[in-house]
């Protein structure tokens, strides 16, 4: 429930798997990675104003 509880803050949605279009050769399972993992990670690495993040295999395409 934490999941959905942080996609509802954050006004996403991301925290269901997602399969479709499985008949494609181009086809990836959208996975998300857990706020929990996420947690741990700012956790031990500190963000400044001038650092940027890249979303690799940003989810759904939406």
């Amino acid at each position: 429930m934490e999941e959905q509880r942080r996609d509802k803050e954050l006004t996403i949605q991301t925290s269901e798997i997602q399969q479709g279009f499985p008949e494609s050769v181009h086809h990836n399972r959208y996975e998300p990675t857990p706020y929990s993992l996420l947690d741990k990670l700012f956790d031990r690495y500190s963000l400044s104003s001038s650092d940027r993040l890249v979303d690799f295999g940003s989810g759904k395409g939406g």
